[in-house]
């Protein structure tokens, strides 16, 4: 399918079946829209009854060991390696004017979120950083499905004749 960009993020504290039926609406909603969610801690629950009711959802293929099978990692994992990655394509996305913040809950997000003194950007003290991060992690899976799509393959073009012009 096309990626068509960033439709709707949610966050919640409700129960993980409650938050992936809300999560399959929305979907459905936005034409069976693919669906990235975390995969850590709650996130496992959500994934699963995603997968199992609704289907179209973010995953990885990894290797666990080598001579092991291809497997699917559902959700999107937000580690270490993956945050900074995010945050500074936010960044830059807000920065450049690519990314347009137009939910008033991320943008006053967005106003508290700082690099703390250990250097790890997260929501000031007392503050939360769920819309951030959940519009960092769809910037972040959109442009992989983008890099992951299958290059069309070109079609041949006429064979042509080649002649002798010159005599």
């Amino acid at each position: 399918g096309k990626v068509r960009g960033l439709k709707a993020a949610l966050s919640s504290k409700m129960d993980t079946d409650e938050f992936a039926h809300e999560l399959m609406k929305a979907g459905r909603f936005y034409h069976q829209a693919m669906i990235l969610c975390e995969r850590e801690g709650p996130g496992l629950a959500v994934n699963h009854d995603l997968i199992r009711s609704y289907g179209n959802v973010y995953h990885e293929r990894a290797v666990e060991r080598d001579g092991m099978p291809v497997t699917k990692k559902y959700g999107w994992s937000t580690n270490p390696r993956t945050r900074p990655l995010m945050l500074t394509q936010l960044r830059e996305e807000v920065r450049t004017g690519a990314a347009a913040l137009r939910d008033p809950r991320l943008i006053e997000e967005c106003k508290v979120f700082i690099v703390n003194e250990d250097g790890k950007p997260e929501a000031s003290p007392g503050y939360a950083d769920d819309f951030v991060i959940a519009y960092a992690i769809a910037g972040a899976g959109m442009q992989l499905m983008q890099t992951m799509r299958p290059q069309r393959r070109a079609r041949p073009g006429p064979v042509l004749q080649t002649s002798n012009l010159a005599g």
